[in-house]
């Protein structure tokens, strides 16, 4: 609601008045942006021929338009005399007022030391259609005053940083690509169809300015819908998305194959006090570093809910593959799929520690680790799986369920053709009831026989992990259906006629592995 306000006055400010005027660059009367911006009053409109402007600096102290005329887009370079005379190297610079941008490309922002293609020093910005290539930032946004800035379809290509803003910021449809920092913002955002990929690629002026991340919302909340972070391989930074404080919202987002050798890789959040996550998709990311290695959700600290999110394919080195949680987090998944992640250690598939997980309508399958090939929990943790099905998941130990020093609930789930002796390992308490555990390394649960649970084949309508399908509807012939007091079993309804999956031993499934 912040920026929503913020932007309805800085649009309010760009209304035509009856004393506003165009003024054109260049003409005689004025050969120069500058001279052309310092002859302007409030509420007028530069009009820039489509070429190259070598001025520098160029300096807004009143509210303007500045825009392209005649198609194609005028060019301000800030390379030349860039450190003289007190220039700070940037092309553009606002202070303390509202300017909207439209068609210009702004480049060569040189460090020094804040050399930017557009350097926003206070007030409310809007910028359209616009390219920044080739700056120490693409746009740098300080907060000496409360003000907004808007960015709409416009580029970032090449930059050190393509955006660093200190204050609210909406986005809408722009493109982050070959940034050495793709984004880094504080105080409220609202992101709309975003794409950032290529970060942590080499950059002339060398790494030593600041680390390389993709997505860094640090101190900041909001909302994101349809954000895209992907393919950026980043040595000593982030290379996925990194939340911190909140509350945020994300929804429809992606953050795929991207690669680092410090942190996660795919979303990490700490210390965010509400994170709701919807059909946010976590894929092919994976790190080798030695603080928080995850590749999938990584939580410290923090609050989150996911719904209907999908974490496969992601690579850890230490534990927690595709969902790990530490340090008093809280972390409920409803409807997602955890699939095909890997840890050496523990947690394949979800790890947590001092902290609860839950788990309602979830599929956790084709996972693996050396302990807890789908769930590992370790001292203090605590995990609630409800209506899920744990399936195809390997260990060296534990192919479904570690609980170490932890305690359980598993409750009218389904457990079955995993790999890992014992199944289940119980250092700890795991309260059952209307499960099934069925066809697994071996029969026992914790070492203990099943008791009032179930043992039968639940009968999937497709199921062939060598291919990777999990296809975990029950078949209408399944005797999971319809058990009195239970309600309906594992992460999926009936989908299908008949008995579509045959009862299988359990070296028949072990083959599926070799």
């Amino acid at each position: 609601m912040r920026c929503r306000i913020a932007l309805f006055l800085l649009c309010t400010a760009w209304t035509p008045l009856a004393t506003a005027g165009t003024l054109y660059v260049p003409t005689h009367e004025f050969p120069t942006v500058q001279a052309a911006i310092d002859s302007a009053a409030s509420g007028d409109t530069l009009e820039l021929a489509p070429q190259v402007y070598e001025e520098n600096p160029l300096i807004v102290d009143k509210d303007l338009c500045i825009r392209t005329r005649g198609g194609g887009r005028a060019i301000l370079d800030a390379s030349v005399r860039a450190g003289q005379d007190g220039n700070t190297g940037s092309a553009l610079r606002s202070v303390r007022s509202h300017v909207l941008i439209e068609d210009l490309v702004l480049r060569n922002g040189v460090p020094v030391p804040n050399g930017a293609g557009y350097w926003v020093w206070g007030g409310s910005v809007e910028m359209r259609r616009c390219l920044f290539e080739n700056n120490l930032y693409g746009v740098l946004v300080f907060a000496p005053n409360p003000g907004s800035t808007r960015i709409v379809d416009c580029e970032f290509v090449g930059n050190g940083a393509g955006l660093w803003s200190f204050r609210s910021t909406e986005l809408v449809r722009c493109r982050f690509v070959n940034n050495w920092v793709g984004i880094r913002a504080q105080d409220y955002v609202q992101f709309e169809d975003v794409e950032v990929t290529g970060c942590g690629v080499g950059w002339r002026w060398g790494p030593e300015l600041f680390a390389p991340a993709s997505f860094l919302l640090s101190g900041a909340s909001g909302r994101l819908d349809r954000v895209r972070v992907h393919h950026n391989d980043i040595d000593g930074g982030i290379a996925g998305i990194w939340l911190e404080e909140g509350p945020f919202e994300l929804r429809d987002c992606e953050s795929s194959d991207n690669s680092t050798d410090v942190g996660p890789s795919g979303l990490g959040a700490v210390r965010v006090t509400s994170l709701l996550l919807e059909r946010v998709v976590l894929r092919g990311n994976s790190s080798t570093g030695l603080a928080f290695p995850v590749g999938g959700l990584f939580t410290d600290r923090s609050q989150v809910r996911a719904v209907r999110c999908q974490i496969a394919a992601n690579e850890g080195v230490d534990s927690g593959g595709g969902v790990a949680a530490i340090r008093n987090s809280h972390v409920e998944l409803v409807g997602c799929t955890v699939q095909d992640n890997r840890s050496p250690l523990k947690g394949g598939g979800i790890y947590a520690s001092a902290s609860h997980v839950s788990l309602d309508s979830v599929l956790v399958a084709g996972n693996s680790a050396q302990g807890g090939g789908a769930i590992a929990i370790d001292p203090g943790g605590s995990v609630r799986i409800t209506r899920s099905t744990l399936v195809a998941n390997t260990a060296s130990g534990a192919g479904a369920l570690y609980l170490l020093e932890a305690s359980g609930v598993l409750e009218q789930s389904i457990v079955a053709f995993n790999s890992g002796s014992p199944t289940l390992v119980c250092a700890g308490d795991l309260e059952r009831r209307c499960s099934d555990v069925f066809g697994n390394s071996d029969t026992s649960v914790c070492g203990r026989d099943l008791g009032g649970n179930l043992a039968v084949d639940p009968q999937f309508c497709a199921f062939d992990p060598a291919h990777q399908v999990y296809d975990v509807r029950l078949a209408s012939t399944s005797p999971l259906t319809g058990v009195a007091g239970c309600g309906r079993l594992g992460a999926a309804p009936v989908g299908c006629e008949g008995s579509a999956v045959q009862a299988a031993t359990w070296s028949t499934v072990k083959s599926l592995y070799r």
